[in-house]
């Protein structure tokens, strides 16, 4: 990426499709433009995305670093008022960051094949979610996969009880102890079972 072009007034940024390894060093070159509104990077051979790179993009909206070998998301926590778009599908992240939770307003999130385990319940906060996918990461318990073909809405919805129901244990000391993420997880996904099948006989 030529360095003098991100001194520009740019608003769409897409570097897919070639070969990268690497981004410019963004804490000692300070030429990215505040205003980018979309950035892909998809289709390259990045490994990761430097933090300082993130704290740069101040109206960034679309987010797009798919199919890449990417292992751990940065922080995203400063992206909360502007970013709708965030695709990482198809790297090798091991774990999903609890700043998802923060982009309240993401519309479109695409996880799908890496090797994170579970998605944190605070990505229920993200109430706009319209398009979610987690298919094809073979390690994930968190949501159970039996989840994933129920649609966005249910999905968001189970995840949102999640969190309500997380909020609600780490509140009862006591009881907290006796119960466990995995047993919680499996009572919420009983219970919106027995409603759906409730929906489906009205």
């Amino acid at each position: 990426v030529p360095l003098p072009c991100m001194s520009l007034s740019l608003r769409i940024l897409d570097v897919s499709h070639n070969e990268l390894e690497f981004l410019p060093d963004f804490q000692r070159h300070h030429t990215m433009p505040d205003q980018l509104k979309v950035f892909n990077a998809g289709n390259n051979h990045l490994r990761e995305i430097d933090s300082a790179f993130i704290h740069r993009l101040k109206a960034l909206e679309v987010f797009i670093i798919e199919t890449n070998l990417i292992e751990q998301l940065p922080p995203l926590g400063s992206l909360s008022g502007t970013l709708m778009m965030l695709w990482a599908g198809q790297n090798r992240i091991k774990e999903i960051p609890v700043s998802v939770g923060k982009l309240t307003k993401l519309v479109s999130l695409r996880l799908d094949r890496n090797l994170f385990q579970k998605v944190p319940v605070e990505v229920g906060m993200c109430e706009r979610l319209q398009d979610i996918n987690l298919l094809n990461n073979p390690h994930m318990y968190q949501p159970p996969p039996e989840m994933l073909v129920r649609g966005p809405a249910a999905l968001l919805a189970f995840m949102q009880r999640l969190l309500q129901a997380s909020c609600t244990h780490s509140r009862e000391v006591d009881n907290a102890a006796d119960v466990s993420a995995e047993e919680l997880e499996a009572e919420l996904f009983a219970e919106q079972s027995l409603n759906d099948d409730q929906e489906e006989e009205y």
